[in-house]
């Protein structure tokens, strides 16, 4: 693909393709699908890659320290998001990530959602595609918090960065449970049948849950 144009974000935002894309198309904000970055001593860069469509692909390359023409690649350290595999701290920062294990859809495949407080970040990885998706953390945190105040009958509203600071509170479970419902509407991957236990009260969310995995099951 070459340069056919620069998208609406900044001066670093562009669009590859193959040949001239339609003028609407440099306005496209697709999902982001990859992440990346390199740094040396005096600048540092990330790599943003968003999800292909109508046949183009829109990068950012955001200079966050330091000068872009002085970065020296041969000596800079580089990082990706994609190669991240479970058990790895985190590719950015090296900090240690938190896994949930999801239920796959595939027989063989095995999910894994990692969630780092280093540089608070989540992506999910698809072990039957061996593929990292990145997870907007915004709308993830808020269905994360949104079930467990449904769950609790609470209506307090926290940040993304409050959540962050409070992770260990949450249950693997509670994680799995916000996943469903975030895959449900924004979807990443194919999720496997999975149940949850209602609480004493027969929440909203518990419901939902089950209704969408016999909704699944029927038209199986």
């Amino acid at each position: 693909m070459d340069v056919v144009g620069l998208g609406k974000r900044d001066p670093g935002h562009l669009v590859l393709g193959r040949q001239n894309p339609q003028p609407d198309n440099l306005e496209l904000v697709t999902p982001v699908f990859a992440l990346g970055g390199a740094e040396d001593a005096t600048t540092s860069v990330t790599i943003v890659i968003h999800e292909m469509a109508e046949e183009t692909v829109s990068v950012e390359l955001m200079t966050l320290t330091g000068n872009f023409d002085e970065l020296e690649l041969r000596r800079a350290r580089t990082w990706s998001i994609s190669d991240w595999i479970p058990g790895e701290c985190c590719p950015k920062c090296s900090a240690p990530v938190k896994e949930i294990r999801l239920p796959a859809a595939s027989a063989n495949g095995l999910a894994t959602l990692a969630v780092c407080r280093g540089h608070r970040g989540i992506w999910v990885r698809d072990g039957d595609l061996k593929m990292n998706h990145i997870i907007p953390v915004t709308g993830y945190l808020s269905e994360l918090d949104r079930q467990r105040n449904f769950r609790g009958a609470k209506g307090e509203y926290h940040s993304a960065g409050q959540v962050f600071d409070d992770l260990e509170s949450y249950s693997d479970a509670e994680f799995v449970r916000a996943f469903v419902l975030y895959n449900k509407f924004w979807r990443k991957m194919d999720i496997g049948e999975i149940e949850f236990e209602q609480g004493a009260s027969g929440s909203f969310v518990s419901r939902l849950v089950s209704r969408f995995v016999r909704g699944r099951k029927g038209k199986q």
